[in-house]
């Protein structure tokens, strides 16, 4: 996962994308509660990506 922090004027990404692992609902749940919690001004696009079946991708493009 990547994501940010600071401020809508002072952006500051993570420098790497950090695994994250989860269990429960369909991965696109995951996916969507994710996109839903961050600031919708600075959402960019956001995909996940099953262990299992990496063809398998939700993605999210607003």
């Amino acid at each position: 996962m990547t994501t940010y922090r600071g401020t809508a004027e002072e952006i500051i990404s993570t420098s790497a994308p950090t695994d994250v692992t989860v269990t429960g609902p369909e991965l696109a749940a995951v996916l969507d509660d994710v996109w839903q919690s961050l600031d919708p001004h600075l959402r960019v696009a956001a995909f996940a990506v099953s262990a299992d079946n990496p063809a398998d991708a939700p993605i999210i493009v607003p």
